[in-house]
């Protein structure tokens, strides 16, 4: 069976989140940050601007862009070494992957 394709949301629809991470270390010569995260049984790894890093949850500023299967196409803002700037949170995993970014 083929998976279905995404439903992208409208901007309107879209949904900010922080993505949590195992590693958030600073390269303060360089002003952003290096994160390793897991999702969807991956491991992934970015360089990331610092404007987009919350240290105090090891958060990835990050939005949900589409709905998928069972899960959602998170975009981030920057690319990781394997997969660009999207990756699939699946539902089973999302309440340990994603926290809301509250105002």
């Amino acid at each position: 069976m083929r998976p279905k394709l995404p439903r992208w949301r409208m901007e309107s629809e879209m949904e900010s989140v922080w993505l949590l991470c195992q590693v958030v270390k600073a390269n303060p010569q360089l002003r952003e940050y290096i994160v390793q995260f897991k999702a969807n049984g991956k491991q992934y790894v970015s360089f990331v601007p610092e404007k987009f890093v919350n240290t105090d949850n090891n958060g990835l500023w990050a939005r949900i862009v589409a709905d998928v299967d069972d899960g959602v196409l998170v975009r981030i803002p920057a690319e990781t070494l394997t997969s660009g700037p999207q990756v699939i949170v699946q539902d089973c995993e999302r309440n340990s992957v994603l926290a809301p970014v509250t105002q």
